[in-house]
């Protein structure tokens, strides 16, 4: 259930994105960049179909078995895609791609997508559902902090867009809580 808080909060956080990415706007228009922009659109808005139906759809599986399964069989199916379009003449390890990889699979599969299960199985989901907002100002300070990337005063306030945006939904939640009715206790 959505309150104007939570609704608020949400587009807040949008809006922080949209700050932090206002100089790729030109890009949209770059039909290089089309197919991806809108195979990104499709696969977020099935995530959000299945967090919803996670989320209320109880299975009588582990959260986090089920999130490892889910996992196996994305990068089996990466895979597959991979070698069927022709990538395996451009695979190869040095040292930073190794060390990417060893991230990705602890930092960012088994932390991440784990602590996000953890999420949605036991917070409101629209609480859970800020970690769109939080990851992308995550990633752009790991890149200003690993790979030497610049940081504009743009990142800084679409930042701190961001986390209010999430400030305000946490007290959206909060605010909902707060409202509910009280079982009434009977007795017979």
């Amino acid at each position: 259930k959505l309150n104007l808080l939570v609704v608020a909060g949400l587009l807040l956080g949008l809006l922080g994105v949209v700050i932090i990415s206002i100089n790729d706007i030109p890009l949209i228009s770059n039909n290089e960049y089309m197919l991806g922009m809108l195979s990104l659109f499709i696969v977020v808005v099935f995530w959000a179909f299945g967090s919803v139906y996670s989320k209320y759809k109880k299975l009588s599986v582990d959260p986090l078995m089920g999130a490892s399964i889910q996992m196996i069989i994305g990068g089996l199916a990466q895979t597959i895609a991979g070698l069927s379009i022709g990538e395996a003449s451009r695979f190869s390890f040095d040292t930073n791609s190794l060390i990417a990889f060893i991230y990705l699979i602890t930092v960012a599969s088994i932390v991440g997508y784990g602590s996000y299960i953890y999420m949605i199985t036991h917070l409101p989901l629209s609480f859970a559902s800020t970690y769109a907002y939080v990851n992308p100002v995550i990633a752009l300070f790991l890149g200003w902090f690993i790979l030497d990337e610049k940081l504009n005063m743009l990142i800084f306030i679409g930042a701190a867009v961001i986390l209010g945006g999430v400030i305000v939904v946490k007290a959206g939640v909060k605010f909902q809580q707060f409202r509910k009715p009280k079982k009434a206790k009977t007795s017979f």
